[in-house]
């Protein structure tokens, strides 16, 4: 069985709400961590939840970089996650 963008979307769901709940974060201000500081808990959440169906930086064709390859956040199963993080002290317009 393949995995639904339904079910990516409500797995990141369940992972940003309980990073966002004061009773779970306590002392730590997630809200304040960038991309990379997010990324391993991100991963570790994502392999936890479905298993070995998920590929990390996984390598890509990329037709808009000028190499025409990259790497791309997750592949989990036929769904590709691209993990992108604005921090409250960027700029409206800045996504890192």
């Amino acid at each position: 069985m393949t995995t639904t963008i339904t079910e990516v979307h409500n797995a990141f769901e369940i992972l940003f709400t309980g990073l966002c709940d004061k009773s779970f974060k306590k002392s730590l201000f997630l809200e304040h961590w960038g991309e990379k500081k997010l990324l391993p808990l991100v991963r570790t959440f994502l392999l936890g939840y479905f298993g070995h169906t998920i590929e990390p930086e996984k390598e890509a064709i990329l037709h808009g970089t000028l190499s025409g390859k990259g790497r791309i956040d997750f592949l989990i199963d036929d769904v590709v996650v691209e993990f992108a993080v604005r921090t409250q002290n960027s700029r409206a317009n800045t996504l890192s």
